[in-house]
């Protein structure tokens, strides 16, 4: 009997559900800044293309099996926010460990510093290409966390206990 590829479907639809979240989020944000300046909502389409990348969503499926472990009520909207808050905070570890690993492919995909640098080069902009790429993806990570840090601020405090 061989492994199957094809996650639960408990563990799919907490992925959805997170993805869900996430999008509308992520949307709001980027609707709301980029109605102050179209390039404003570049950084959010840059932090949603590696949200929207994928992967299992493991860490919001340990975030609700200890929540209802714990006796939470597994529809609470606290729940949602602190699994989406969670998978922010990856992210911001993500576009920090590439910059600091120096990778240059992530799933097969560019970096996101690597799209950065790939834009100033195309744009023949003046500078460094490097630290522009760099610069801009340190501080698309740090509003990855503050995002985390924001989703969190809503939840009550024997959820975020949990």
């Amino acid at each position: 009997m061989g492994v199957s590829n094809n996650p639960p479907v408990w563990l799919s639809s907490i992925a959805t559900q997170v993805e869900s979240r996430l999008s509308e989020f992520l949307q709001y944000e980027q609707d709301r800044w980029s109605g102050i300046d179209d390039d404003l909502g570049i950084p959010l389409g840059e932090l949603t293309r590696l949200v929207d990348a994928g992967g299992k969503r493991l860490r919001p499926a340990f975030c609700y099996l200890a929540f209802v472990g714990a006796g939470g009520d597994a529809n609470a909207r606290d729940l949602l926010d602190t699994q989406a808050a969670i998978e922010l905070l990856h992210a911001s570890a993500l576009l920090h460990d590439d910059i600091i690993d120096g990778s240059s492919t992530r799933r097969g995909e560019p970096t996101s510093h690597m799209r950065y640098i790939t834009k100033h080069n195309d744009s023949k902009w003046a500078g460094e290409a490097r630290r522009f790429g760099e610069g801009a993806v340190i501080l698309i990570g740090d509003l990855a966390f503050v995002y985390a840090d924001q989703l969190m601020t809503g939840v009550n405090s024997i959820t975020a206990k949990v």
